[in-house]
């Protein structure tokens, strides 16, 4: 099914987590005020990562943000001292 994932914590469960992307459209200049321009549009259903195409540097960018975010990367980074 498209969007949809089955989540770690979910799976003992059975229960299907759907993701949802937030739309953010801009408004037209009249209709807003300067300190937030956008107006939230209807949410629609995550893409896949693996159905977006991509550049050999692209993934290679994709991958390192990855790594950085895994918990045992982001508890070595704490144990240096980095924020």
């Amino acid at each position: 099914m498209l969007g949809m994932n089955l989540l770690a914590g979910e799976a003992q469960s059975g229960q299907l987590a759907v993701k949802m992307t937030t739309i953010l459209r801009p408004q037209p200049k009249r209709q807003h005020d300067s300190a937030f321009p956008l107006r939230f549009a209807p949410k629609r259903f995550s893409r896949s990562i693996e159905s977006v195409v991509l550049t050999s540097e692209q993934r290679y960018i994709l991958t390192d943000i990855n790594e950085s975010l895994n918990p045992s990367t982001r508890l070595w980074y704490v144990n240096c001292g980095l924020p």
